[in-house]
């Protein structure tokens, strides 16, 4: 789970859930066990794994992650989601601590984590998502991103950055903003995967966005950054 009550996320409303260590660790013996020696971590903020509420506790994940980097036989490890209010409480040397003991990690040149920005429009967000910004300004939101990108991938991370095109109250100006700031980031080790707008329960005043609602700037935004990913 997660909890951050996003209105455009299936798991918004599900608490997160922190199962204990030793659970953990046996769960990755019993696929070793059927002859998987590698792992994928479907959380939905692995970096929350271990705090209160929103406040994260880096000793919790890296003791998590050195040991499964004890475990016999576990040959990789990849981590899922991470969350920017999460990230940004981690410092570098914590973030470039848990990426060296990831099971695999010197033979992995793609650790990938999935960061959600959604949107560069901080008061958009705030109003879709306001746990997602949490106590900062919503004009901050934007910096708060790119100072997460920085550490992620200054700890030898591939952040792989998820945007929701079509959210309500989306405007041109919002998708030219994001192209820009696609731009910024094309040379840098990332990718930027747009996706549509999809509401967990229908909303009649907020239906799905399709691609019959594609304008010529969420094209070109979308060829953009497909141009980057295959790059």
């Amino acid at each position: 789970g997660c909890g951050w009550g996003c209105d455009f996320c299936v798991m918004a409303e599900l608490p997160m859930f922190h199962f204990e260590p030793d659970l953990i660790l046996a769960d990755l013996q019993t696929n070793l066990t059927g002859g998987s020696p590698a792992a994928l971590s479907t959380s939905e903020d692995f970096f929350r794994y271990g705090g209160q509420g929103h406040q994260v506790n880096p000793d919790a994940v890296i003791d998590l992650v050195e040991r499964m980097g004890r475990i016999p036989r576990l040959q990789f490890m990849q981590i899922d989601h991470a969350n920017v209010r999460s990230v940004l409480q981690f410092t570098p040397r914590e973030l470039a601590r848990i990426r060296d003991q990831l099971p695999g990690s010197r033979q992995n040149r793609y650790a990938w984590v999935n960061v959600g920005v959604e949107t560069l429009n901080g008061q958009l967000l705030h109003s879709l998502a306001p746990a997602k910004i949490g106590g900062a300004p919503a004009d901050e939101w934007p910096s708060r991103v790119d100072e997460t990108l920085r550490r992620l991938i200054e700890a030898g991370f591939f952040p792989v950055v998820s945007l929701i095109l079509g959210l309500p109250g989306e405007t041109p100006d919002d998708i030219r903003t994001t192209q820009a700031w696609v731009h910024r980031w094309k040379e840098r080790p990332l990718s930027i995967f747009p996706i549509f707008y999809e509401p967990p329960t229908p909303q009649p005043h907020h239906p799905a966005f399709t691609i019959d609602q594609m304008s010529r700037l969420h094209l070109d935004l979308f060829q953009t950054c497909y141009e980057m990913n295959f790059q």
